[in-house]
């Protein structure tokens, strides 16, 4: 049984405003590191992420899942989907069947993950994925997020980015998908791409940062038309895209800075 949603029906985000700052999801396709733990720091976070490096692979399959999948909450605060594995996997780009061992891996590493966030006077320890389980057959996934995640979603101002999601996942390159996500958090973002990619928890040396550049700037055509990202003279700049929006808690005295 699938459970979809009507086309952007806004009633869930698809992440926070402090998650999305946080660097938890590396500006890469694949793992760079072998350490056991690994610590990014940001202007607004501090994040520790041990046992497995996430990716923006990691971060496009819950953006799928908040964007076209039914998220269920649950009484303890957990939220749960369940879903028809090939719909997943036709959104991620994957064609020719369900790659069932593949979702199944990613999906274990958002288990096995554990975080650890410091922002203010708040620290999360937690993994993303409670559990997930499937049919053999491969027409049936279900997966439960932690109720510790969601508790982003309580506390923090929420971030409706859902209406683009499509046109993030169709972004050639992981630096520039990290990047797009960061600065949607922002109403508006001018600052030197250089201290973007800082931002955006990028720790290459001198130059597999200026490979990282030269990826960002070959999409520069598609940053501006669908998103208004804007590179010039060596900067990014930015004003609140029209299908973004910010939803802050009834209990959260904030905003969007």
């Amino acid at each position: 049984m699938m459970r979809t949603k009507k086309k952007y029906p806004h009633h869930h985000a698809v992440t926070t405003v402090t998650q999305a700052r946080s660097a938890i999801f590396a500006p890469t396709l694949r793992p760079t590191t072998d350490k056991a733990v690994v610590v990014v720091e940001t202007p607004w976070a501090k994040a520790t992420i041990s046992r497995v490096q996430l990716t923006q692979v990691h971060r496009d399959i819950l953006d799928v899942l908040f964007t076209y999948c039914n998220p269920q909450m649950r009484i303890d605060g957990s939220c749960a989907f369940l879903f028809h594995p090939h719909a997943v996997m036709r959104h991620l780009g994957h064609t020719g069947g369900v790659n069932l061992e593949w979702l199944r891996e990613k999906l274990g590493d958002l288990e096995v993950a554990g975080l650890e966030i410091e922002w203010k006077d708040h620290t999360v320890a937690t993994s993303i994925v409670r559990k997930h389980a499937w049919k053999k057959d491969g027409t049936q996934y279900a997966v439960v997020l932690e109720s510790e995640y969601m508790q982003f979603f309580v506390s923090d101002i929420r971030v409706h980015s859902e209406r683009l999601t499509s046109e993030i996942l169709a972004l050639e390159n992981a630096t520039t998908k990290a990047l797009v996500r960061f600065v949607l958090t922002h109403r508006s973002w001018n600052r030197s791409l250089d201290d973007t990619l800082t931002a955006i928890g990028y720790v290459g040396g001198d130059r597999n940062r200026r490979r990282a550049k030269d990826k960002i700037a070959s999409e520069a055509d598609v940053l501006a038309r669908d998103f208004g990202v804007v590179i010039k003279d060596g900067a990014i700049r930015y004003e609140q895209h029209g299908k973004v929006w910010f939803e802050t808690p009834p209990a959260l005295n904030a905003d969007v800075s």
